[in-house]
């Protein structure tokens, strides 16, 4: 199957999906991509999805390690994760958050390091970014391909993000779902939310990528 992702040089290129109040997510949130990680941009860090002073999946470049962040009481700091993020490969990124029950970070299904519960997230008023740190144009570049971005506004269950990296999205709680494929293809510079919620991501740049789009093998899980 050919997914029509994005393609991002590592340069300049980011997507902006504003600043909705459906964004500013305070009690439970996750926060879901599909990476595939195309070398070093020269930078320090790589964001995946960025939303500044309110959470964060990012790339540290000099070792590929996946950190992340959230503005609670102690996480708005680096939170270096174990894992080391390949190059040239697709991989299931997932960031799930409950205020009273914490949550994990997840890579492919797989709970990579617990998060300890830590209190609401605080919002901000910077726009939502993928790519780039729309707070700072330029210094934090992603290279490489990204597709399949979603963020709940609540935190799905182990098996929920289970259930989604075996391809069989979760909808209950969307809040964004940027899905380029055949009838949302990224045109006239427009990334389309699927959520319902119409958080459309602006393009600047970055250039749909008709790479094949390597799922992991079907697998129907019970609910």
């Amino acid at each position: 199957m050919k997914y029509k992702a994005l393609f991002f040089d590592g340069i300049d290129d980011y997507v902006d999906c504003g600043n909705d109040e459906s964004l500013d997510i305070t009690d439970e949130i996750t926060i879901e991509a599909w990476v595939n990680r195309r070398g070093n941009s020269g930078d320090q860090h790589n964001v995946i999805i960025r939303k500044s002073e309110t959470y964060e999946i990012v790339v540290q470049e000099s070792d590929r390690r996946v950190w992340w962040a959230l503005n609670t009481a102690n996480y708005w700091t680096i939170n270096l994760t174990g894992y080391y993020l390949p190059n040239n490969d697709w991989h299931h990124l997932v960031l799930a958050y409950h205020k009273d029950n914490g949550g994990g970070l997840y890579v492919d299904g797989e709970v990579v390091q617990p998060i300890a519960a830590d209190g609401p997230i605080s919002p901000s008023g910077y726009n939502l970014g993928i790519g780039d740190n729309l707070e700072n144009l330029g210094g934090w570049n992603f290279k490489g391909i990204i597709d399949e971005v979603r963020i709940y506004s609540r935190a799905l269950s182990e098996e929920e993000i289970k259930r989604s990296y075996y391809h069989q999205p979760i909808l209950d709680g969307l809040v964004l779902w940027l899905l380029p494929q055949r009838e949302f293809m990224p045109i006239k510079g427009t990334w389309w939310d699927r959520s319902g919620k119409r958080n459309h991501g602006t393009i600047h740049g970055a250039t749909p990528s008709t790479e094949e789009f390597h799922l992991p093998p079907l697998r129907v899980l019970k609910v």
